[in-house]
């Protein structure tokens, strides 16, 4: 299959059409999809080439926004890339019923396929109206918790945002979707720096909103790895582990339910963020902010949490908000009530991120790395693309917060959180490997069994 990348690495719309329109004249194939992806730093000035673009290609792509990208020849933390494929890739997209029925219809379609890749706002940062609302609700749930002190609250809050598609967790998306079968990558993108609307995805150049978008690929798999230590096989050996990898700050009880937190060792959650150093901001600020946006969305701090089924981690990060409850990325009904409060990853080798095994040097691959190794590293990340440059060929990088995936192995990830569910906020790789022969993949299976 034929794979091209165009990136401009700057943020000028007038000059990125120009050199579009070069660099699309001399494609020597007939694309058939498209990836187009804008740094979060171009928000704003991206809609005169989403005009462009919508003008020029007539065959489907999906549009996102992520921290930085890069090929062969280095990484790029602004501009724009339109990664073109001429092989087919279904597309499929949740509707407006009921979402986890929509997810259910998409992964009956899915069977057949060799892989599939999901795209979706995880956590949804809606109009200053609805933000409002939000608030509203909020106060009102947790004032007849604070009250009552009966958790229902903490529940009929959780249910409201999944209603309203504001959280659509990580798990929950992976579970149904893996009724397929099949392996299934997982890119939950919510922004850095929150704006109305956002995250902004789009299907061939309209935004779908709070959807699920699902690519089918044939000839394709999905791989996944994170850069931890293995998990344990008992919560106290997972502990230990954590303690290993990660600078502990707390050990705290957690009162949950559903994708919200009501308190943390028994008070407030905000009260117990405040004890963190973090700095507080009100509701008319958080506005404010989320409006310009300026409201950053990285801490250094988060909440560990152990699975209960496989002893896996996942982690939540602690911000200041103005909300009463506190909302994640992922549902707790599968996690300890007990959780761990962690600070920065001890270190290790930022080429880990892309160091699969039985990489293929005939296909064509795409990394999805967490975003936070960029923060993590800063100018170390170049290791990954030293040692792509060394050992592989014809792959392309993408930086999208905390990537996660379904998909049957025997490896003992820590962020096994749940049965081949695999998702964390930090350290873990999606790999989208394209025209991977597959006579080849089981003879390097069948390899590698013989060796063991």
């Amino acid at each position: 299959m034929n794979f091209k990348p165009i990136i401009f690495p700057h943020i000028d719309a007038k000059e990125s059409v120009e050199f579009l329109k070069s660099e699309l004249d001399k494609i020597s194939f007939e694309p058939k999809f498209a990836f187009c992806l804008f740094t979060t730093n171009f928000y704003g000035k991206h809609k005169e080439i989403v005009e462009f673009l919508k003008r020029r290609i007539d065959f489907e792509s999906v549009s996102f926004f992520v921290e930085a990208f890069g090929d062969e020849n280095g990484i790029y933390p602004r501009g724009l890339a339109l990664l073109l494929l001429d092989s087919d890739v279904d597309v499929f997209k949740t509707g407006e019923g009921d979402i986890n029925w929509e997810l259910e219809k998409i992964a009956v379609k899915l069977r057949g396929y060799d892989c599939a890749l999901a795209i979706y706002p995880t956590l949804y940062f809606p109009s200053k109206i609805d933000l409002l609302k939000g608030f509203a609700r909020d106060r009102y749930y947790h004032m007849l918790y604070r009250i009552l002190r009966n958790d229902i609250y903490i529940r009929r809050f959780s249910n409201w945002l999944l209603e309203n598609r504001l959280v659509i967790p990580i798990n929950r998306v992976l579970r149904i979707l893996s009724k397929a079968q099949i392996p299934i990558g997982s890119i939950n993108l919510a922004p850095m720096e929150a704006k109305e609307n956002t995250p902004l995805i789009m299907h061939n150049f309209e935004p779908i909103g709070r959807n699920v978008l699902v690519l089918a690929f044939k000839n394709a798999d999905i791989d996944f790895k994170d850069v931890f230590m293995e998990r344990g096989n008992s919560y106290k050996e997972t502990l230990e582990v954590l303690r290993k990898q990660f600078a502990i700050k707390d050990y705290v009880k957690v009162k949950k339910a559903g994708v919200v937190i009501a308190e943390i060792n028994g008070k407030p959650v905000k009260d117990y963020i405040d004890k963190l150093g973090i700095e507080k901001i009100n509701e008319e600020k958080f506005v404010e902010k989320v409006e310009k946006g300026e409201f950053v969305t990285v801490t250094p701090y988060g909440l560990a949490f152990i699975n209960k089924e496989t002893f896996g981690v996942s982690t939540l990060g602690l911000l200041s908000t103005p909300l009463q409850f506190y909302t994640s990325f992922f549902e707790f009904d599968s996690f300890f009530d007990e959780a761990v409060v962690v600070g920065e990853v001890l270190a290790f080798d930022p080429a880990d991120f892309v160091k699969f095994e039985n990489l293929s040097l005939n296909s064509k691959k795409i990394f999805f790395i967490d975003y936070s190794s960029l923060l993590e590293y800063r100018g170390e990340v170049y290791r990954m693309y030293e040692w792509l440059i060394e050992n592989q060929k014809d792959f392309f990088l993408v930086f999208v917060p905390c990537p996660s995936a379904f998909k049957k192995s025997d490896k003992r990830f820590l962020s096994e959180n749940g049965k081949n569910l695999y998702y964390n906020s930090s350290g873990t790789t999606v790999l989208l490997e394209l025209g991977r022969d597959a006579e080849e993949k089981e003879r390097n299976y069948a390899e590698n069994n013989r060796k063991v």
